[in-house]
């Protein structure tokens, strides 16, 4: 202003960006700095965009009274709003808002860093704005203030119905979005795998070559793409650990392996995450806030890190030894030890989280799918989106054979290992989720059984399974993908009741049910069908577990 020697025009961003549910709300906070900088310019522009308009409605509000008076008394404003809004209930809806606008200003947007290009707010994670922040003790309170503030407004109903009405649009919004984290969370962690222990003569050699049998103790794990694009290559995760050590083991089909595409390099380069490579990544101490990366090129190039509050340490550094190996216009291949004394120490002794990646970079040629990871939650770069990795067996069982539908079909296509269908069978090996392979439903191949054994009577059974869509419509009545599930007493749970249509990405399905008293153990069926129904859709990783219900 000195050198301007006049007033300027100020330009503020007030907006939440990517993060849906949470109220950016902060009247007090918005009035007071307009009151403060009202000396020094002659206008303003707020831009303060929202995934839910009236989360910002007293911002807007107390914002236009100070632009007319500059030296109004705001806490006044806002005092005066919530006694005229909400009468009777007014000091328990003050309490909650209130309480937005503080988590809002100084547990969201309030950790301010210096960077090269000047202060910059870091915004927590996920996980942290739905378990740390707007947690479930912080949601109890807020159902009991709107509860309180409505019963105090019986004889008041224009400002209960103003109460009940932000319950809706406040509330509820938020409740949906802790849901909605809470799914994910409940996919992420039902998204796991045994990391086996082997004995000192069964230690891996470290030649890249992926040919010991230490590898073989159990099924690979099987990338896929990071969006929901076609497999163009198969990519393979074996691993293994003793008491020191944690092995990993990747096998990477190319087919252009004289196009792998990676530029001079020394250990620890940066840059190392735009070649051609593969990524491990570990959360050993268990906690989800930051994780050791481990990134190997195809030439053999490492680099590790330590990722924490989204910035990259390179100075951080763990023993280790990685070796890859070439196979001209087949494979590519990563072995790496990982000595458990260099890692973070585990919490929790059964069990780290992890995840796998690899990033296909060719020279001359665009690969159509270049991103691949196991967990595919968001990103899978965030140890909140990591996978489970189990050093003992989970225990939940499966009462299914062939749920990833891995074996080859036979009998003319109508037998899939445990699986028959009069039609035949679609086995499609570009898209699937788990094992290389998916079950796809379309034309005249619509149905899929499998007869099995297990049920007890009158328990609580859980059916999962991922699906995948493409543009599936009701052709009549029930029409769209269902399962059938008949346990022996005849009794018949269709899952879900409303079959499932349209388009969606691979997503997770969890259905209850339960059977009937008198069901035995020798007859149950499992149907899949796709009725009434036009377009595509991929059925992956199929499982009927028994649940453990609490007393």
């Amino acid at each position: 202003m000195k050198k301007l020697q006049a007033k300027t025009y100020l330009w503020t961003y007030a907006n939440k960006q990517y993060m849906p549910w949470i109220p950016n709300f902060a009247p007090r906070a918005v009035g007071k700095y307009y009151a403060r900088q009202a000396p020094y310019i002659f206008g303003t522009f707020y831009e303060g965009e929202n995934d839910i308009w009236l989360y910002s409605y007293l911002n807007y509000y107390v914002l236009s009274r100070v632009l007319w008076d500059s030296k109004a008394d705001v806490d006044a404003i806002v005092e005066e709003h919530y006694k005229k809004m909400f009468g009777p209930g007014a000091p328990e809806m003050k309490e909650f808002f209130d309480t937005l606008e503080k988590k809002w200003l100084y547990k969201v947007v309030g950790n301010i860093v210096e960077t090269s290009l000047g202060p910059t707010v870091v915004r927590p994670p996920e996980f942290k704005l739905w378990q740390e922040i707007y947690d479930p003790a912080f949601m109890a309170r807020a159902r009991q203030l709107f509860d309180t503030a409505a019963k105090k407004c019986a004889k008041a109903p224009d400002a209960r119905e103003r109460i009940e009405f932000f319950r809706r649009n406040y509330l509820a919004n938020m409740e949906e979005g802790a849901r909605r984290f809470a799914a994910k969370c409940d996919e992420r962690d039902a998204w796991n795998a045994v990391i086996p222990q082997i004995s000192a003569a069964e230690k891996p050699v470290i030649d890249g070559k992926v040919d010991d049998k230490a590898w073989k103790k159990v099924s690979p794990l099987w990338l896929v793409p990071r969006k929901n694009e076609k497999n163009e290559v198969k990519t393979l995760v074996y691993r293994c650990r003793d008491k020191e050590n944690l092995y990993f083991a990747f096998v990477c089909e190319e087919p252009f392996t004289d196009q792998m595409a990676t530029a001079p390099r020394k250990t620890d380069d940066p840059k190392l995450w735009m070649d051609n490579t593969i990524e491990v990544l570990l959360d050993t101490a268990g906690k989800r806030n930051f994780h050791q990366q481990f990134i190997i090129n195809s030439d053999g190039v490492v680099t590790d890190l330590i990722m924490k509050h989204n910035k990259a340490d390179y100075k951080w550094s763990a023993p280790h030894k990685a070796k890859v190996s070439v196979i001209p216009g087949k494979q590519w291949s990563a072995e790496i030890c990982i000595p458990l004394k260099g890692l973070a120490p585990m919490e929790k002794s059964d069990r780290i989280h992890a995840n796998f990646t690899r990033i296909r970079i060719l020279k001359n040629r665009k690969a159509k799918t270049v991103l691949y990871n196991w967990c595919r939650m968001m990103g899978g770069h965030r140890a909140d989106e990591f996978g489970v990795l189990h050093f003992n067996d989970p225990g939940r069982k499966t009462l299914l054979a062939d749920g990833d539908f891995e074996k080859p079909t036979t009998r003319n296509s109508t037998r899939l290992g445990q699986w028959s269908s009069t039609e035949g069978f679609n086995r499609d090996t570009e898209y699937y989720r788990t094992s290389g392979a998916s079950l796809r439903f379309e034309g005249k191949r619509k149905s899929a059984r499998q007869w099995f054994k297990g049920l007890k009577p009158g328990t609580a059974y859980e059916l999962s399974f991922y699906v995948r869509m493409e543009k599936v419509s009701a052709a009549g009545p029930r029409g769209g993908l269902y399962a059938r599930i008949n346990d022996s007493g005849k009794a018949a749970h269709y899952l879900p009741k409303i079959p499932l249509t349209g388009t969606m990405n691979w997503t997770r399905h969890v259905y209850r049910f339960k059977t009937s008293p008198k069901s035995v153990t020798t007859a149950n069926t499992i149907d899949f069908n796709f009725f009434r129904a036009t377009g595509k859709a991929w059925v992956d990783h199929v499982e009927i577990c028994e649940v453990k219900e609490k007393h």
